[in-house]
Order: C-alpha cells, then structure tokens, then sequence
C-alpha cells in the first residue's frame, strides 16, 4: 500500500494481498463465459379473430444481459477457459416470422374450429419444435374404396362349366331322342272308367324310363263308345296310339231267378228314351217287377251322339235277389234314311251287319252286327240260355243276349264302332252307299235296304 492506498487494483476490487503473487503481476487473459441457452418465447398464433399479433423481438431476449463475474467481496478465482467445440456446427435457428410477415400468412379456412396452440418445447439442440396443426380445415370425404370384381380365372371357369354343361344337356338329349324306341299299344277301357296316366299302360318304351315320357288324351271321350287316338310324347319324337272305350264289364247276378224279355230301341240324336221301352210287356217271370238305369247319367250322354250302346239295367221283385240286365239303345243321326242289312250265315250263326246311312246315302257311323244261334236239342240251348243272362259269352263273341225258347235260338247284340269296322276291312272304311254294299257283297254277304 502506498499511500493507504493498496498496491493492486482491478477496477476498484480489492485483492487479498496474502494471495498476492510476488511475480510482477501479468495481465490475465478475460475469461470467456459461454452464454446461457437461448430460450425463445413461441410466437403466438395469428387466429381469425385476432390476425394482427406482435411476434416479440427474438434478438432482444436472447442477449443476455451483462452480470459481474464475480462479487465484489469476494476474491476472484482462477476459471479455466471454455473453449467452446467448434466441430460441431451449429443450426441457424429459425428466427420467428416478422410482424408483417405474421400477418400475410396464410389463415385457417373460415368456418372451421382454429388450431389447437400448444406449448412450444425446445428440443436438446436448442431449436424450437413447429406447433403441429391439428386442424387446417373441413376435409373432403374419402372415397369409399372399391371392391375388387370377382377374380377372373374363376368366373372364366364358371362359364366354360356352364357352357360344358349345357352342351352336354343338349347331347344326351338328342342322343335319347334317337334311341329311344316306343311301341304304342290298342288299350281298352270300360265306358265311364278314368284313363290312367301310367304311359307303361299305353306303350313299350325303350332306351329311357317310362316315366320320362308323357301321354296326352285329351281326344278321348270315355262316356262314349268309340276308337279314340292318343299321343306318347319321348324325347323330341311323338307316337300314336288307339283308345277303345267299350261297353262296361258288369256280370248280372247269375243266382237270380228273374227272367225278362228285351228289347232294341231305336232313337234319334237328341231325343230321350225311358227304361220301360227296352221291357217287352208281361215278360217278366215274378210279381211287381221294377226296373232302373244302372247309370242314368251315362245313357243320357249316349244319346247325344249316333252310335250302338249297351244300357245296364237294374231289375228286381218282391220274392228275388236283384239283378243286372242289359239292352241294346241304337241313336241315329237327325239324316238317318235308311239300314242297309247284310246277312250271312257262318259257323251254325246267322250273322247279320245293319248299317245306317243319311239322306245323301252316306254312313252316318252307327252300326251293329247280331250273331244269331240255333241249337238242335232242348239240352243244347238250355245249357247256353238256362239263365237267361241278359250279357253272355259264346263262341268268343260276347254281347248282349235275347233268347227265342221256342225256335231255341240266343241272340248276341254286338256294337260296331268306325274303329271296328276299319280294322275289319283293312284300310279307312269307306261312307258312300256303293262302296260299302260292293265290300260285303264280296264277303259273300247279301244286302237288302230296310227302313
């Protein structure tokens, strides 16, 4: 000290004179201090409502402010120099955007709720993180993605299957068409009998199942008697048949002892007839003979077409069983003129054919044939006419009967149908007058007209 005032002064700081070096002092190099991390307020966010915000001066915060190195009380101590790394070359950071600059940047689009602001957080360089925006607005609808069509390997295989299976269908069926072979069948069937539907019942079918054909019969009329044609459809191919609707099959009750005489009844289309007509009076063998039409409704139709038909009727008295007995009813056309009857006589029978034909001498389709027998002996008739059935069988002829006890003689009444009669002569039988007399006369029939 010199003159009370101490020896060394650093800018007015005392120095503790026992620290004193005695080595003439050196000027000391100023330590260099490495500054403080540079924290940077974030800007705020310009918002619809407020677009003018200030972004605050980056510059002015981030100098640090000038403090002592050290207190002035206290002795300064020896620091070593900071040298700061210089290989490692620090990021300019991102200097916030002027106040103009805030202002011209771009907003949120209007009418859509503003960004959320988050705090901004300084990463470990020491740079500021980007607020992320959250919401910069109404999106557009995403498109619904797609579905991707049905693989195409797979729907090429699925058509060659189908157009494979199809083929095939067509093949078998023309193949069945051309192998199939049917044999149509002459089927009877009783009057007022359904027809079956069975097609084994009409054909011989070969080369596929019966079932696998059909029948069609909606030609055929089974009230009436008559030949009727039918159809067997197999395959691509039809086939053709014949329906007999025949008289029915009903035996009268042969333990009956009731005996009746019958009689023919000639009728016109339309007209109407009664039981009592077939019943020759006082024939009957019992006391209060009644008589009925087994079925009424089926001679009523019989008398709406011209034709020959057995009528069933049903006979009973007091002191008998009841029993079946049948009549001849012949309905002819509202033309008929005339029967040509041609007779012949042929194995011990008198076989006589009655034709009618119409005013312009035509064959109007009704026609009958009667086998006529006449036996020797009492015994022989009787054996044949003993019961007196109004239906019987002899000789393979089957019909209705009339019976003459005193010549001994049995009447069987047989229907001719057009059916029968084209059987018989070979081919379609012939309607005029001339032709049809000429093909009996050839026969070695002898012809007369009859009223």
């Amino acid at each position: 000290m010199k003159n009370g005032i101490p020896n060394n002064l650093n800018n007015g700081i005392g120095i503790d004179p026992v620290s004193v070096d005695p080595t003439p002092a050196q000027p000391e190099p100023t330590p260099e201090v490495a500054p403080d991390p540079i924290e940077i307020e974030p800007a705020p966010v310009a918002t619809p409502e407020d677009p003018t915000t200030e972004t605050p001066d980056v510059q002015s915060e981030a100098t640090p402010s000038a403090e002592p190195v050290a207190d002035a009380k206290e002795p300064a101590k020896e620091q070593a120099p900071v040298i700061p790394d210089l290989s490692t070359e620090l990021p300019v950071s991102e200097v916030p955007a002027s106040e103009t600059e805030t202002t011209n940047a771009p907003q949120p689009i209007p009418g859509t709720a503003p960004a959320a602001t988050n705090p901004t957080v300084a990463n470990s360089n020491g740079f500021v993180e980007p607020s992320k925006v959250e919401n910069i607005g109404t999106q557009p609808p995403q498109e619904e993605k797609k579905q991707k069509p049905i693989n195409k390997i797979l729907f090429v295989i699925l058509i060659l299957a189908l157009m494979a299976g199809v083929a095939y269908g067509v093949y078998y069926y023309l193949r069945l068409g051309n192998n199939i072979k049917v044999n149509p069948k002459t089927v009877t069937v009783a009057m007022n009998e359904p027809l079956s539907s069975n097609v084994s019942d009409y054909a011989t079918v070969k080369g596929t199942a019966a079932k696998n054909c059909s029948v069609i019969t909606n030609e055929v009329d089974n009230t009436k008697i008559g030949s009727y044609k039918y159809t067997i459809k197999c395959g691509n191919k039809e086939y053709t048949g014949t329906i007999k609707i025949v008289e029915p099959k009903i035996e009268p009750n042969s333990n009956s002892d009731l005996t009746v005489t019958l009689k023919d009844v000639k009728v016109t289309v339309g007209e109407s007839v009664t039981v009592d007509e077939f019943i020759v009076a006082d024939s009957c063998n019992k006391e209060n003979c009644q008589f009925a039409f087994t079925n009424e409704t089926g001679v009523t139709g019989n008398l709406q077409s011209p034709g020959t038909y057995t009528v069933a009727i049903n006979a009973s008295a007091d002191d008998t069983e009841s029993t079946t007995i049948y009549a001849n009813l012949i309905v002819l056309s509202s033309e008929y003129k005339l029967f040509a009857v041609c007779a012949k006589t042929d194995n011990n029978a008198e076989i006589t054919d009655r034709i009618a034909f119409n005013t312009v001498n035509e064959f109007n389709d009704t026609a009958y044939r009667i086998y006529k027998y006449t036996f020797d002996t009492e015994n022989d008739y009787n054996a044949v006419a003993s019961n007196k059935l109004s239906r019987i069988t002899y000789n393979d002829i089957t019909g209705n009967a009339s019976y003459n006890d005193e010549e001994k003689t049995v009447s069987i009444f047989v229907n001719l149908d057009k059916a029968t009669l084209t059987s018989e002569y070979g081919s379609e039988f012939p309607s005029a007058y001339n032709e049809i007399t000429s093909y009996y006369k050839d026969k070695g029939y002898t012809c007369i007209l009859e009223k």
